[in-house]
């Protein structure tokens, strides 16, 4: 009695171990015909088999695994039931169990256990699951036939019901990639190959796996759309979020010549701006125009009423380069320069002969003209002379000896030297003698 007990305890210790499993899908749904097939995966025989159909009516069954094992089939009501009187079983694999065919009513069709159930040999109980239902009104619809799905491409949401109908050829569909990996079994068409419902978001990569349809181009792809996610959904936008679904207009991008992170992508110009276009100038400027270091002559004009022994100025616009020439350099006058300083002088004591012409020229960088100031002209003794300057002409005045005393009875407007010839009214008298 012990021993007995011990064995069933292991027995069935073994059996919910190794516990086998039957899965059981609807295929090959045609409203036409009226029949949809019922395919079975099964990693142990089946002894026998109970379940139910919703969905349709008047149901009857032929052909399929359980036909070819020599099953005796009976149908009542929405009850299928399989069975063999001679203990034959339907071996371990898949393939269409039993085709059914009946009136369906527009609902979807589905299978479920009820109170059956499907065993094994030993009238065991294997674990069973179910695919989706078929029927209805698929959310989608892909047609195929002669290496092609169409649409290739489809987008869907959660929830929503797809159904592959083969227009003609033995063709199935298998998913190679995504969320949750499936299959629906091939059939001769027109048929229709089965239906999915996507429950899990992501992308679905499909082909016909039948000889090398998928080589010829016979693939296809769903995407499957999750829940909204705000983001940013420009790929050119330095905050791309490859996640998000819907765009929430906070794209950012990177300033004209840089990248996202302040790297500038172009050369620099001279200034040391990104893109910029400011060169090096002939003068070595940067950005500019070249009339920094350009020369301008300028001619300084005079007029004298004496002789000319020597002359100093200061150049007040621009950089003085040189200054020669002129009546200065035919009249051997030696020209020196310092800074914006220009003076002029003769080392044998020549002069300048009176008159006008042009004294000497100035050749400046980095202005168009310029005056002079701070003007001093010498005679032949060295004595200063007095002179009038209009920015770069001169002109000498002319000496005119008299009294240059205003309160002097003799006074003369005209002289500019003082000869000493002033005279003066007696002590309260005018200088007409009036007391």
């Amino acid at each position: 009695m012990r021993f007995t007990k011990s064995i069933t305890i292991i027995t069935t210790f073994l059996t919910i171990l190794f516990a086998q499993t039957a899965n059981l899908t609807l295929t090959n749904y045609d409203t036409d015909l009226g029949s949809v097939d019922v395919y079975m995966v099964n990693d142990a025989p089946v002894g026998g088999f109970q379940f139910e159909i919703s969905g349709v009516s008047g149901i009857s069954t032929s052909g399929g695994t359980a036909a070819a094992s020599g099953f005796t089939i009976s149908t009542g009501g929405n009850t299928v039931l399989g069975f063999s009187f001679s203990g034959a079983t339907i071996p371990a694999g898949e393939g269409v169990l039993t085709t059914i065919s009946g009136v369906f009513d527009g609902s979807d069709v589905c299978l479920s256990l009820g109170t059956g159930a499907i065993s094994d040999s030993a009238g065991q109980a294997l674990d069973v699951e179910f695919g989706d239902c078929v029927g209805g009104a698929p959310d989608y619809t892909v047609n195929s036939g002669s290496y092609y799905y169409t649409p290739a491409e489809l987008s869907v949401e959660i929830g929503e019901t797809v159904e592959w109908v083969n227009d003609g050829g033995f063709h199935d569909v298998v998913v190679t990639s995504g969320p949750v990996l499936f299959s629906l079994p091939a059939c001769s068409g027109p048929c229709t190959i089965g239906s999915y419902t996507f429950e899990e978001p992501g992308t679905y990569d499909y082909i016909c796996s039948i000889g090398s349809h998928e080589a010829f181009g016979m693939v296809g792809t769903i995407t499957v759309n999750g829940p909204s996610v705000p983001g940013c959904t420009d790929s050119l936008a330095c905050n791309y979020n490859e996640s998000a679904t819907e765009d929430d207009g906070t794209c950012t991008f990177a300033q004209e010549n840089f990248d996202c992170d302040g790297n500038c992508l172009v050369d620099t110009d001279c200034n040391g701006d990104c893109g910029g276009d400011a060169i090096v100038d002939d003068c070595g400027e940067c950005g500019g125009d070249g009339s920094t270091c350009a020369t301008t002559i300028v001619e300084i004009g005079y007029e004298s009423y004496s002789p000319i022994g020597g002359f100093q100025f200061n150049v007040e616009s621009g950089t003085l380069v040189s200054a020669s020439g002129g009546d200065a350099a035919a009249n051997g006058f030696t020209i020196s320069t310092g800074g914006n300083l220009v003076i002029g002088f003769s080392l044998t004591g020549s002069t300048i002969p009176a008159g006008d012409g042009i004294l000497l020229e100035l050749e400046i960088e980095g202005a168009d003209a310029t005056c002079i100031s701070d003007l001093v002209i010498s005679d032949s003794s060295g004595t200063a002379v007095d002179y009038e300057l209009n920015c770069t002409d001169f002109v000498t005045l002319q000496l005119l000896e008299g009294c240059t005393d205003a309160s002097a009875c003799n006074y003369d407007e005209n002289a500019n030297v003082d000869d000493g010839s002033c005279t003066f009214a007696e002590e309260n008298f005018d200088c007409d003698g009036n007391c």
